[in-house]
């Protein structure tokens, strides 16, 4: 150690230059860092999203889902694999291991997928592979309405002119689009006409094929000149289209028309957009795993500003933020932002209101700038961004930062004083030398103490850990890179600042009545040590009994002025039905004051990843930029606005809603999720153990995803008949796939747009349920039978959606917590279900959620606090002479919360996260304390040997550390004072319940360093020291 700060003091010129050069890298990689919202509290996923036309739930689940997951079950660094089939559509999640590296789990999916691809059916699309995108996803999503565009010219600009835009902006994952219509050219087969000229579904279908395919023409070759040689068929109209000769009747050519009709029309909707209660167009936006949000939102909206006036003539309103998350990064990251100014310049105040002199504060000072940029340069090199986590780490350790320095400085400054006053003084140089080893062991135990206590919050797993884990990252690397400012830089500009004597300046006048006043407690408290004791037990007592009083909390709401509501009709709802109520919906929810915008999505994008039918929408609530705003108040008006029989609802933060999605797969916040082998056992239980719920205290949005849908038309062959008559089954059931969910034959362009030609029955037959049976069949003759003489039909309740869980099939039941404790309120739901609910055979019942996440990381917590606690009493070992004073401070530092606590009983706040960040805070805290004072004993026992360990010494000892502990303590208070009050701000949710938590457990720990510390030491020492003579 002589030797580190004797080349600090030689070379201090260099240090100096080294400090400013450093501040000036760190500056630039301050303003070029990545910004973010939030660390990626998500394992990477992706998703297998597999198209199946015309296929039930059921048929998508065996014939598509099953073999994809036996695939994926088996891939490398997979973690969970979920799956829903829907009609026509099969979507497999997949979740990756903590730690696992995004881009070679995807890989091993998409082997996975390519060898189970070949065992899919024919006819359903190649399964596709999503990117992989950012834990909270959404990126922006944006508007389009108008009076004067048609719905299909509506969609058709944002799919050809503002889709390739928002692609081509990198950082963006995938573009998903509602509403609007897709024009297609529709060939809409009469079976009438059909059988009238003996042809079949599957004769048009084949016709077409052949008519709408490509043919090159190839080249000539001149003498001069290669000429290319195009092919056109000129069908670019429905007119032309249907000219087309799809077979003979005689001698007389059966042209399109003759069988059907052709038209432009809109294709078949899977859901639907409503912007502020108006039919539009909505686009969604997905960031890539990594990006930075801030940046590619703001070149995403320049790119967007440069069609807004042609948006303008065409008469479209464009709505440009109608959820954009980046407003509460900004709002975030500026209130965090604010928080370390203002809290710096609180700091800078006290340092000069003790230190008296700019040139000592400004080396104390400099220590937060240093200490921050070189945590951004490892948090940069890293590839981590800088979020509210990380801001909030750095805010919290803004205090703890200078202390070290201030600690030296202090010490520095008060041999300065008494080598001036010496007979023989020794040079500047020698004194800051011995002053800066003379504390160097104590401040060295004393900030590796701090680092220790936040190792069970970076040791901690799943979203909590995810979260509060960077934040102690930040801190962590903040206050090592203190350490070795303090052991280093602090020397160095003492020796450059304060080599005059008159630069070093003795006490304030007001600081030494201070201390005399606080000598005189002192002797008191000594005096009456029994009554200190009983004053103190009896504190700790109340504490204890009000602490368990206090509610629990997983995770804050946060306060990002946006609600995702998620809405259900009965299942076999219509979109046109759904429509029909979103603009009463939108209307109510408007009339809220404080709400902005409203667009509500209904069903899923034609490729989008939801799984839901057209009975299901998502609205998203964007609130006016008001910090005053009461958002959980909001919160309730828009469940109040919802409360229509026969709907069933939820609402959520956005966040919140991605948050539950993680935990539990739903977006709700509880999930009681059942697997078994029989759908309808499955439906039955979920509906017992919904009514056993409803009456639970602190339940909000219970509803059971039961797989049941609307009704559905079953097709069932005969197989005598198909016998008797020669007709293939495969030939049947492509004429009920092509007529009803329409088949796409080929395409036409309209400049480089491409048209699909779609066929399908007539929209009058399409609405009737006994149309199929009038298609006509060919059969093994060539003569012609009508569906319905090889088939039978049924009428009955279909599925909606089969759920797996892990390979397995599942149902979920799904709720909130309204203001109950997560803990306490999955108690309840156990013991209910336990007692009311009896489960078949087959049946397994899991829970998922807030709770179970929540006692999973509280069980983590207790363990690795209870060894981070022993590795506390081995630095407290290590670093005392006498050991008897490692049990000393070991045991002041329970009591040393007892301020944390309180503080969070007066001010109503729970026992959240950050609350429980804070007391791990204040632990290190007072352990830095006891450290810096006993140490400074043991080195007046060396000093004064003829007193040691009296009362003079004692007392001598707790006045010399008066000021660095009262200074580190209103620095650490008022470094924090800011974020406190951010209480119910945006940025603040976690940061100022820890904050208030730290504020009140400075009071409590620094009042007992001060005062219950010496005396305890000195009784302590003295029981263990042999007797006199």
């Amino acid at each position: 150690m002589r030797a580190l700060v004797a080349a600090c003091l030689r070379y201090r010129h260099r240090v100096a230059a080294a400090t400013l050069l450093l501040l000036i890298a760190g500056s630039w990689l301050t303003a070029t860092s990545r910004y973010d919202v939030f660390p990626e509290f998500v394992n990477a996923q992706v998703t297998v999203q597999t198209e199946a036309p015309g296929m039930s739930p059921a048929q998508v689940e065996l014939s598509v889902t099953k073999p994809l997951e036996t695939s994926l079950l088996g891939a490398a660094n997979v973690e969970m694999v979920r799956s829903d089939s829907i009609a026509g559509l099969s979507v497999v999640s997949i979740l990756f291991k903590d730690g696992a590296d995004p881009v070679t789990s995807r890989q091993a999916v998409a082997e996975a997928v390519a060898a189970a691809a070949s065992r899919l059916p024919a006819e359903v699309s190649p399964p596709h592979l999503s990117p992989l995108t950012s834990s909270t996803m959404d990126l922006l999503k944006i508007g389009l309405v108008s009076d004067k565009l048609s719905p299909a010219e509506l969609r058709t600009y944002g799919e050809w002119v503002l889709k390739p835009r928002i692609l081509a902006v990198p950082g963006v994952a995938h573009v998903n689009m509602f509403g609007g219509d897709v024009e297609q050219f529709q060939v809409q087969i009469d079976p009438v006409r059909l059988a009238a000229r003996g042809l079949a579904v599957a004769d048009i279908a084949n016709a077409l094929r052949h008519g709408l395919a490509f043919s090159g023409g190839g080249t000539i070759d001149t003498s001069q000149q290669r000429v290319i040689v195009e092919f056109d068929s000129n069908q670019r109209t429905p007119a032309a289209l249907a000219q087309m000769i799809v077979g003979t009747q005689g001698t007389r050519n059966i042209r399109l028309e003759d069988v059907a009709n052709v038209v432009a029309g809109p294709a078949i909707k899977f859901g639907d957009a409503y912007i502020q209660g108006k039919p539009g167009v909505l686009l969604t936006m997905a960031s890539q795993y990594g990006s930075n949000t801030l940046t590619v939102t703001k070149a995403l909206e320049a790119s967007l500003a440069e069609v807004g006036p042609d948006l303008k003539a065409r008469g479209v309103t464009y709505y440009p933020a109608l959820h954009r998350p980046a407003n509460f990064i900004e709002i975030a990251l500026g209130n965090l932002t604010r928080s370390l100014l203002v809290g710096g310049l609180f700091i800078a105040v006290v340092l000069m209101l003790f230190l008296r002199d700019w040139r000592s504060a400004l080396i104390s000072f400099l220590a937060i700038p240093v200490s921050l940029m070189t945590a951004v340069a490892i948090l940069s090199a890293a590839g981590v961004s800088l979020n509210t986590m990380t801001m909030g780490g750095f805010a919290v350790a803004l205090g703890i930062l200078v202390d070290d320095a201030v600690i030296y400085l202090e010490n520095i400054m008060r041999r300065l004083r008494e080598n001036r006053a010496a007979a023989v003084p020794l040079s500047t140089l020698d004194v800051i030398a011995g002053a800066s080893v003379e504390i160097f062991g104590a401040v060295v135990y004393a900030t590796v103490i701090i680092l220790v206590v936040f190792l069970p919050v970076v040791l901690l797993h799943g979203i909590q850990g995810k979260f509060v884990g960077a934040l102690a990252i930040a801190v962590i690397l903040a206050v090592t890179a203190s350490l070795v400012v303090a052991l280093t830089i602090t020397p160095a500009l003492a020796a450059l600042l304060l080599s005059s004597e008159q630069h070093v300046r003795n006490e304030p006048p007001w600081l030494a009545l201070v201390k005399a006043r606080y000598v005189a407690i002192l002797r008191r408290v000594g005096e009456r040590p029994r009554a200190g004791i009983v004053a103190l037990g009896v504190l700790a007592i109340v504490t204890a009994a009000l602490t368990f009083t206090l509610k629990s909390e997983f995770m804050p709401s946060f306060r990002e002025g946006h609600f995702v509501t998620q809405i259900n009709e009965l299942p076999g709802t219509s979109i046109a039905a759904m429509a029909n109520l979103a603009p009463i919906l939108a209307a109510k929810i408007l009339a809220i004051p404080e709400v902005d915008t409203v667009e509500e999505q209904i069903g899923r994008a034609e490729q989008g990843e939801d799984t839901v039918g057209p009975y299901s929408a998502e609205l998203h609530v964007e609130l006016k930029h008001d910090g005053g705003i009461d958002q959980d108040a909001v919160q309730r008006k828009i469940r109040d606005v919802l409360q229509i029989p026969g709907l069933r609802s939820e609402v959520l933060t956005f966040l919140g809603d991605r948050l539950s999605e993680t935990l539990t797969g739903e977006t709700a916040q509880f999930v009681v999720r059942l697997t078994g082998t029989d759908l309808d056992v499955l439906d039955r239980v979920g509906r017992t153990i919904v009514q056993a719920l409803a009456p639970v205290a602190g339940i909000a949005d219970l509803q059971a995803a039961s797989s049941s849908g609307g009704p559905a038309v079953t097709l069932a062959l005969d197989p005598a008949r198909l016998s008797q008559l020669g007709v293939n089954p495969g030939d049947a059931g492509d004429a009920v796939a092509t007529a009803f969910n329409g088949e796409a034959i080929g395409q036409v362009f309209a400049g480089d747009q491409p048209i699909d030609v779609v066929m399908m029955l007539l929209p009058s037959e399409r609405r009737d349920p006994d149309a199929a049976r009038r298609l006509p069949i060919r059969t093994a003759s060539g003569a012609m039978v009508p569906l319905g003489s090889i088939a039978f039909t049924q009428i009955g309740v279909g599925r909606e959606n089969i759920q797996h869980q892990g390979g397995q099939r599942a149902l979920s039941v799904t709720f909130n917590s309204d203001g109950r404790s997560p803990a306490a309120l999955m108690d309840d739901v156990r013991r209910t279900i336990a007692e009311k609910v009896a489960l078949p055979t087959g049946v397994i019942v899991d829970f998922g959620g807030v709770a179970e996440a929540q006692r999973e990381s509280t069980r983590e917590l207790a363990v690795f606090s209870l060894v981070t606690l022993l590795i506390i009493g081995g630095l407290l070992v290590a670093a005392f002479r006498r050991k008897v004073l490692a049990a000393v401070a070991l045991l002041n530092l329970p009591f040393a919360l007892i301020g944390g606590l309180l503080a969070l009983v007066v001010t109503g706040q729970t026992l959240s996260l950050g609350a429980t960040v804070g007391l791990i805070t204040v632990f290190g805290v007072s352990a830095r304390n006891a450290i810096l004072m006993l140490s400074h004993f043991e080195h007046l026992e060396l000093e004064m040997p003829a007193a040691a360990w009296t009362e003079e010494m004692i007392t001598r000892g707790a006045v010399e550390r008066f000021t660095p502990v009262v200074m580190t303590a209103l620095i650490t208070a008022l470094g924090l004072v800011p974020l406190a009050f951010g209480l119910n701000q945006a940025g603040y949710e976690i940061e100022a319940p820890l904050a208030i938590v730290v504020l009140g457990g400075l009071i409590s720990s620094s009042t007992l360093c001060l005062l219950a510390l010496p005396s305890a030491a000195l009784w302590a020492v003295r029981r263990t020291m042999p007797p006199a003579g």
